[in-house]
């Protein structure tokens, strides 16, 4: 198969090249994809494309011959352009030449779908049509401020910006975890009939004979209605479906079996009777009709009990949250490898996948050289995995020093920035940006600034798009006196929290910066404390937020 492929800024020209396997194809398929008008229901006047050229020349040749090992193909030619591209000309164009259509046709379909999710090729801005009446808008620069919010400020912008990702059905033996979508409704009362809840005798309520003759023996399984006359009995088993209404069951250890000698029948004689009526009536569960669990409940053992107990095997669910999150700074080093001087071991990503636990998540996790340009060609080559993500998270290069580049790199990808900094201790250097289809972070990499800032921020944007409902904050009583400092911002404190004696009894774990690490393995709490506030007492009652180890 020969293969030309151009990544190129010039426009692409619109002629018919020259049939170059006359008398060999009999098919030449020619796509072009144009640049629309409306991009993320904005109209606009062009679309600007970038692309780690070698990388993609090498993707691009790389699909071809994969595909065509499958689909037999004489040539194909690739033309992509960079740079910006005006609305109504082509950003791409590819011709295949091949003996037979279908081979064309398949190979097309083929690449185009592989081209979006594996090539190095980006749409990373737009130039929206112009508003008439309007001035012109300043161009805005790349890394802006923002008002530094609270966090009760930035949780609600958070909340106010996420939508639950697609719906999808999976199976019961898959379920566990996922967050369901739509309400957990009973399909048939249940039980579905009154059932014994005792071994023993199933008698008329309103039947006081001295003796009943046995006219009938069922077991859990059987399924056996008749009328009971006054003096007759059924014998059952615990579960067993009672054969008619208005009914008691006599505990087999509350009555005497005796056999009638003259007709050979086997009776019962009440030794004692009250007035338990040992059955479970139909729906005495639940009736047809009621909620067992609403949308936004995670599934845990028993909702998957009450799903096999509806019949409900297919339940309809948030899908995976797909996660992307890259580490930076030359001075972090793999778990496995021993620290240059100066550097420390990466323990931002050991944190994220435990705490992605919760839902269910697939994550993919990449470091990032400390030099932007470096780092936007490390990003560049993971294309596949950025536009299949719904979370975005960078840790570390969130502040503003001469290599931070958190908020650039969001920016570049695409994101539009919301907030870039918190009145809040750890964790004051937080970055929020939102896009079509996906949301990033930049965190602070401190290990106690990430906890923070994930538990109280991160946490409600991966819980929204679930389609769960976010941890909120609840109080508690101090164990120890806490003092907070100069109290201009507000503080999240790791603590750790345990009942005692019928309330949430909190102890503040000792820490001096946000690169702690030693209080990680016990916090199980952060308390709040507000800005303008330095000290707590024990005994106080002070807000916390409950967090997964």
């Amino acid at each position: 198969m020969i293969i030309e492929v151009q990544i190129t800024p010039q426009p692409i020209p619109d002629f018919v090249p020259r049939e170059p396997f006359l008398g060999l194809a009999g098919a030449r398929v020619e796509f072009s994809g144009l640049v629309r008008e409306l991009e993320n229901s904005q109209t606009i006047t062009a679309l600007e494309y970038e692309a780690y050229a070698s990388m993609a020349e090498r993707q691009i040749r790389h699909i071809l011959v994969r595909l065509s090992e499958r689909h037999e193909c004489l040539a194909a030619r690739v033309i992509h352009r960079v740079g910006w591209v005006p609305v109504g000309e082509p950003a791409i164009q590819v011709v295949l030449w091949a003996r037979h259509r279908d081979a064309a046709f398949q190979t097309l379909m083929g690449f185009m779908d592989l081209l979006k999710a594996d090539v190095p090729i980006w749409k990373t801005k737009s130039r929206p049509a112009p508003v008439l009446g309007s001035p012109s808008p300043k161009p805005t620069p790349s890394t802006q401020s923002h008002p530094t919010l609270s966090l009760d400020e930035a949780r609600k912008t958070i909340q106010s910006q996420i939508q639950p990702v697609d719906t999808v059905e999976t199976t019961l033996a898959n379920a566990l975890g996922f967050i369901l979508r739509a309400p957990l409704q009973a399909t048939e009362d249940y039980p579905p009939c009154n059932r014994s809840t005792r071994d023993g005798y199933a008698v008329l309520l309103d039947d006081h004979s001295k003796t009943f003759r046995v006219v009938d023996s069922l077991s859990a399984s059987d399924w056996r209605p008749r009328e009971l006359k006054p003096g007759e009995t059924v014998r059952v088993a615990t579960g067993t479906a009672l054969p008619c209404e208005h009914l008691q069951v006599l505990m087999q250890e509350t009555v005497q079996e005796v056999q009638e000698v003259q007709d050979h029948e086997k009776c019962i004689r009440p030794i004692t009777r009250d007035g338990e009526l040992n059955l479970q009536r139909r729906g005495g569960d639940y009736r047809c009709g009621d909620v067992l669990a609403p949308s936004g409940a995670q599934i845990h053992s028993g909702i998957l009990a009450l799903l096999a107990s509806t019949g409900l095997t297919r339940p309809k669910v948030s899908r995976r949250i797909k996660i992307l999150h890259f580490t930076t700074g030359d001075e972090v080093a793999q778990p496995g490898e021993a620290p240059r001087p100066g550097q420390v071991r990466d323990c931002n990503s050991s944190l994220i996948q435990g705490w992605i636990k919760k839902i269910p998540s697939e994550l993919w996790h990449y470091h990032l050289p400390e030099d932007f340009e470096r780092a936007r060609e490390a990003v560049m080559t993971r294309a596949s995995r950025f536009h299949q993500s719904d979370l975005v998270l960078i840790s570390g290069g969130a502040s503003v020093g001469a290599t931070d580049f958190a908020q650039k790199l969001l920016e570049w990808l695409g994101f539009e920035i919301v907030f870039n900094r918190l009145s809040l201790r750890p964790g004051a250097p937080m970055i929020f940006g939102r896009m079509k289809g996906r949301i990033g972070f930049g965190l602070p990499g401190n290990p106690l600034s990430h906890l923070a800032c994930w538990h109280a921020l991160v946490d409600v944007a991966l819980s929204g798009l679930a389609g769960l409902a976010p941890v909120e904050f609840q109080e508690g009583i101090l164990g120890m006196d806490v003092d907070a400092g100069d109290g201009r911002r507000e503080t999240l404190w790791p603590a750790y929290c345990q009942p005692l004696n019928g309330r949430l009894h909190l102890t503040p774990l000792g820490w001096n910066c946000s690169g702690d690490v030693s209080c990680l393995a016990t916090t199980n709490a952060l308390l709040r404390i507000p800005a303008g506030t330095r000290k707590f007492a024990a005994g106080d009652t002070i807000g916390f937020l409950p967090i997964t180890p």
